[in-house]
């Protein structure tokens, strides 16, 4: 089904309200197609997110590059350059540490040692936490 993620927004909070409303008389099988296309969406705007912030980490590795080799070659004049490119991206370290902490829970996923499991998932909600503030 070809939805845009506004049009299953609507839906979403369409559904919830019929389902406030009807007690149990939900057609089961368009909640759960919704459900499948909202995760759906959910998996593509993921991907959409991930793909940006890894172009992101490329720029800044650029930057940093830059910045190096410009203080290699004149350096009293390296700080008119990191002021010049000196770009915060909040946004996208929150996204980048997402990323990262569901490698961690992948990862975790795979252990079978509970104690590695657990070690894993509060290492990833610490990565998180740590972009966030």
């Amino acid at each position: 089904m070809e939805c845009n993620v506004s049009e299953l927004v609507k839906r979403g909070h369409e559904q919830v309200d019929e389902l406030k409303s009807s007690c149990g008389a939900v057609d089961v099988r368009d909640v759960a197609q919704l459900i499948s296309d909202l995760a759906t969406q959910l998996d593509v705007q993921l991907a959409r997110s991930n793909v940006l912030a890894a172009e992101n980490a490329g720029i800044k590795a650029a930057i940093d590059a830059t910045i190096r080799w410009q203080q290699s070659t004149d350096p009293e004049n390296v700080e008119s350059v990191r002021m010049l490119v000196d770009v915060k991206t909040p946004a996208i370290e929150v996204i980048l540490a997402d990323v990262m902490a569901q490698g961690v829970e992948m990862f975790a996923k795979e252990m079978h040692a509970d104690i590695s499991g657990d070690d894993a998932r509060e290492f990833a909600a610490q990565l998180r936490k740590g972009a966030a503030s």
